[in-house]
This record gives C-alpha cells, sequence and structure tokens, in this order.
C-alpha cells in the first residue's frame, strides 16, 4: 500500500531526450556551425495527464544583416529562426499558443539596447519555421565622448594656427603637431568601427573630411609662411591688393581720414607757395592708403584671417551636416 500511494502521487517525471522522440530543432542561421542546441543536458517533462513539455535552452551564435551606415547612431533588426530540421511541414509544425513574449531572465546590454521583439511563423521549402525577431539600438553615448568630440575639437584646434604670429616660428610645428594626433587618434578609432564596405559608415566619410581639413590647413600655413617672409622688392599682384584691402578696410579708412584732415590745410597754402612747387608736395600725403603701400606681410596676414573664417565654417558645416544625415 505505502508503495502505491508514493506512485499514484508522482506527478510529473524527467526523463533523458534518448527515452523519448523530440524534434531535433536547429537554429537556422548560425554563425559558427549547425548543432542540436542543448541535446546533452536538456529535460523532457512528462505530465500525469500525458502532456510532454520540452523547454531547450542554449548560447545561440547567429549572425545578422547590419546596417551600419549611421554608425554609431545605428539601429539593427536581428533575427533567430528555428526549424525541425529534416521534417517537413506535414510532418511537424511549429505553433505559437501565445505571441507575448515574456523576458524575466533578460539582462541590460552596455552596448545596444532591446526596443522591440515579436515572433511569428511561416513554412519555407515546406518546413515550418518559428522565428523570433530583435529590433536593436546602439547606445551612442560612448562613442559620441570617447571618439566624435575629441577629433571634432581637434580639429577646431588647428584652426588656432592662424591666429598665432608669424614671428614666433611655432605655425609649422603647431600644425605638424596637431595633425599627427589627429592621425594617431584615427588609427585608435578604426579599431571600434565595424569594418565592412556594404555599406561602409557615414562616420569614415566624416573622419576622412575632417583629416583632409587639417593637411589642407598644413598646406596654407606653409603657403602663408612663404608670404611673409617673401622679398618685399617684389611686387604685390593687383588680387592679392584688393584682398588685403578687403580684409583690413577699416584699418585702411582710419587713415584716409587722417589723411583728409591734413589735405585741408592746403587751403591756407599761398599762391606762392603752388608757384614754388609745394602744391604737389602737400596734395602727395592723400597717397598714404595707396593700394601700391600694401606689403607681402600684410598680404599674408590678411589670407590667415580669410583662412581661420573659411576653415571654422568648414568643419562647423560638415559636423552640422554629418548631425543631420544621421539623425534622418
Amino acid at each position: 500500500d505505502s508503495w502505491c500511494f508514493t506512485y499514484l502521487s508522482i506527478n510529473e517525471l524527467f526523463v533523458s531526450l534518448f527515452q523519448l522522440w523530440t524534434p531535433n530543432l536547429l537554429l537556422g542561421n548560425p554563425s559558427r556551425k549547425i548543432t542540436n542546441f542543448n541535446a546533452d543536458v536538456a529535460r523532457v517533462r512528462l505530465m500525469y495527464n500525458g502532456t510532454v513539455i520540452f523547454m531547450p535552452g542554449d548560447v545561440f551564435h547567429t549572425r545578422c544583416e547590419h546596417d551600419i551606415y549611421r554608425y554609431p547612431f545605428d539601429k539593427q533588426s536581428c533575427h533567430l529562426s528555428f526549424l525541425p530540421w529534416p521534417y517537413t511541414f506535414n510532418e511537424v509544425q511549429l505553433v505559437i499558443p501565445d505571441k507575448e513574449i515574456t523576458t524575466p531572465f533578460f539582462q541590460e546590454n552596455g552596448e545596444w539596447y532591446l526596443r522591440s521583439f515579436s515572433i511569428q511563423t511561416y513554412t519555407e521549402s515546406s518546413i515550418s519555421v518559428a522565428q523570433f525577431d530583435l529590433n536593436l539600438e546602439r547606445r551612442s553615448e560612448f562613442f559620441i565622448v570617447n571618439i566624435i568630440l575629441p577629433i571634432v575639437s581637434i580639429c577646431f584646434l588647428a584652426c588656432l594656427v592662424f591666429l598665432i604670429p608669424h614671428e614666433s616660428g611655432e605655425r609649422v610645428a603647431y600644425t605638424i603637431t596637431v595633425l599627427l594626433s589627429f592621425a594617431v587618434f584615427m588609427t585608435l578609432v578604426s579599431d571600434n568601427i565595424p569594418k565592412t564596405s556594404a555599406p561602409m559608415s557615414l562616420l569614415c566619410y566624416y573622419l576622412f573630411a575632417l583629416f583632409f581639413g587639417s593637411v589642407l590647413i598644413m598646406l596654407n600655413v606653409i603657403f602663408n609662411s612663404r608670404l611673409f617672409y617673401k622679398d618685399l622688392n617684389q611686387p604685390v599682384s593687383a588680387i592679392a591688393k584688393r584682398l588685403t584691402c578687403f580684409v583690413c578696410r577699416r584699418k585702411l579708412t582710419t587713415k584716409t581720414k587722417r589723411s583728409k584732415i591734413h589735405v585741408l590745410s592746403v587751403k591756407n597754402a599761398t599762391l606762392a607757395d603752388f608757384c614754388d612747387g609745394k602744391k604737389e608736395s602737400l596734395y602727395g600725403t592723400r597717397t598714404t592708403n595707396d593700394d601700391g603701400n600694401v606689403t607681402w606681410k600684410e598680404v599674408a596676414v590678411a589670407l590667415d584671417k580669410v583662412c581661420f573664417v573659411i576653415y571654422v565654417l568648414y568643419f562647423v558645416i560638415l559636423s552640422v551636416s554629418i548631425i543631420l544625415s544621421v539623425q534622418v
């Protein structure tokens, strides 16, 4: 009687997979090799009413068709496909009794944020397939603080070279140092960017544009330094004169006013002064703002101001356009 009472009180049993038939479930899109997940340690629960519960679990290595064009602000959609190989749809059919997915054991990831997930079933090549769809969004705070902001800061730091006086002799050395810092930092950034060309990340084009701008800054600094130390006896071209006068127009306007005040004193000159030829010498003071007095040093200083504004606008417009592109 005691044995019979113990037997009747058993509501369920756990048996091995090798003691009864279970569907051979496989991961349909593996990244390494096709295996029966959890085949060695999984157990089957047999209920007293004949219900069989099979709950396998494993660590899955799958591949995902990812699009990193907006990296590190990208959003990815991945899926896990399970199929009962090699049974057809008429032999084994996967059915979803409840499409609501629960995540009691889910743990947050430091790089990805799980936006949503769903499950669906369909038939492919006469085989029933159950597919779990995962929508992921990359956490971009780490990449913004450690990659994007330092590179942008280095680029704007390179623009400050045009504010360094030519007489200091440190302009070229400063530019080369900033350029080397940028190049070294790009090698560190390349290790974090996914290495793919289909499609290539927009951040790669952005980094190349920033590096190209830094190279142009170095070339302009060398060219401006050559103009600053150019022989003063060589004539200044008309284009350089006009550019210098346009950039420094406020300074030249002040000189012109002082000349007019001096010329007004000519009205008090006597007729004898004009007859003696003093008229030409007195009126000669009105040519203090003549374009012919522009020197190569003034041209170099004017080009520095123009280059500073151009490259600051270049980096600002480039950064804003990239931000707007990745947010679309």
